[in-house]
């Protein structure tokens, strides 16, 4: 499977980047198939995108993992919502050597079905604490 990277200079929030990237690999051939993408590229039109949305080239949708920047709103609704009750045995889980509650819900990605998987490290969490 190839894997194309492509870097872009400074902290780009352009919609335009991501679609243009995607047009480029499909004019060399290569299908799009799943992406990992910054924070800094959810939006929208992003989404919808990536869901295949628009898509001239009939390529479809393209699987795809991203963070939620804690500015935005789906990542504050989420944490009030599932922070609270987290710490419980049905969400931990070894991750390496540390023990980390994962919690998976159903979000509506702007009419699309998607997942978001929150995440409490305590220990890690501690640490920056005491580091402080």
């Amino acid at each position: 499977m190839p894997l194309f990277f492509r870097y872009n200079a400074g902290n780009i929030v352009d919609v335009s980047t991501l679609r243009a990237t995607i047009a480029e690999l499909r004019a060399y051939k290569v299908h799009v198939s799943s992406a990992i993408i910054d924070a800094g590229y959810y939006s929208e039109d992003n989404i919808r995108l990536l869901y295949g949305e628009g898509d001239e080239s009939g390529c479809g949708a393209i699987a795809f993992l991203t963070r939620l920047g804690a500015h935005l709103k789906l990542y504050k609704k989420l944490l009030l919502e599932h922070g609270g009750d987290i710490v419980q045995a049905r969400y931990m889980v070894m991750y390496r050597d540390r023990l980390v509650y994962v919690k998976r819900v159903e979000v509506d990605l702007f009419g699309y079905v998607g997942y978001a998987y929150i995440v409490l490290d305590r220990a890690r969490r501690e640490e920056e604490v005491y580091r402080c």
